[in-house]
């Protein structure tokens, strides 16, 4: 899976680390990935995901 960030590091890469770590996903961050977006699926959640259930 292909992740990145518009504005820098992805701030959030713990978390998808642990809740991907039983799966067989490799997560792939991309410096890119502007570039990446018209060829992809993007979903975009502006601020503090700690809340959310993974």
């Amino acid at each position: 899976m292909v992740l990145g960030s518009l504005e820098g590091e992805v701030p959030f890469k713990t978390e998808l680390a642990e809740a991907f770590h039983k799966t067989k996903y490799k997560l792939d961050y991309s410096q890119d990935i502007n570039a990446w977006l018209p060829k992809s699926h993007c979903f975009n959640y502006p601020g503090d995901v700690g809340h959310l259930s993974l």
